[in-house]
């Protein structure tokens, strides 16, 4: 039997576990569902991307609740006509580019009733994995750290947020012998950024300590 692997994720990998699963093929498993299902697997993540994953299902869930409502009470107009910026409602510009890319795009030749339907079944999914997903699929929660050392290291490779993800991976590391930081986004997995991470996490940290920064797919379930 296979030994089990832990592993850090980050945000990116628990949005893409709830947006393979949610009606409208808003996007496509990207290793994400067999990482958290595996149970060859230990998932934990950092306060950041704790915080981030609850920031986000909020702002979406109070996107989709508006976007039901504009559905509703203007049934003869195209979808594309919804612009978020125009309500009272707080969004990101990720939101945005979600509306416009993933939602309006793709559901703009449905008949109103299945829009109304999915978006409806988003936000009860949703909902579900907000509060399911910390609970059920992950197997330990950690609040943020801080390591201002590592983070002003990394502060000149245009990571922006994702220095905290990292500061948080480090001091798991760090704490719990956990390597393996699991990323969705390219920002982080492009092997020559993950060279220059690592670089600059040495600067601090020494030799010992090395993240091995891994997209879902490429880590080794069997």
């Amino acid at each position: 039997m296979a030994s089990e692997i832990s592993v850090t994720l980050d945000t990116s990998v628990l949005l893409n576990f709830i947006y393979a699963r949610i009606p409208g093929d808003i996007e496509e498993n990207q290793g994400s569902i067999e990482l958290l299902e595996s149970n060859q697997s230990f998932c934990v993540i950092g306060g950041k991307a704790h915080n981030e994953f609850t920031g986000l299902c909020d702002r979406r869930y109070d996107l989709y609740e508006d976007l039901v409502d504009w559905l509703s009470e203007n049934p003869d107009q195209d979808i594309y006509e919804y612009d978020p910026t125009t309500r009272d409602i707080t969004t990101s510009s990720n939101d945005l580019s979600h509306v416009r890319f993933d939602v309006q795009h793709d559901w703009a030749n449905d008949p109103r009733r299945k829009q109304l339907a999915d978006m409806r079944r988003c936000m009860q999914d949703l909902a579900t994995y907000q509060e399911s997903l910390p609970s059920e699929y992950l197997d330990e929660v950690y609040d943020q750290f801080e390591n201002e050392d590592v983070a002003d290291e990394l502060a000149g490779l245009g990571l922006d947020h994702d220095i905290e993800i990292l500061v948080d991976a480090v001091e798991i590391h760090k704490q719990d012998g956990i390597e393996r930081l699991s990323a969705v986004d390219s920002d982080i997995t492009d092997q020559d950024q993950v060279e220059a991470i690592n670089r600059a996490i040495r600067e601090v940290e020494g030799d010992d300590l090395c993240l091995l920064i891994l997209h879902p797919e490429e880590i080794d379930l069997d």
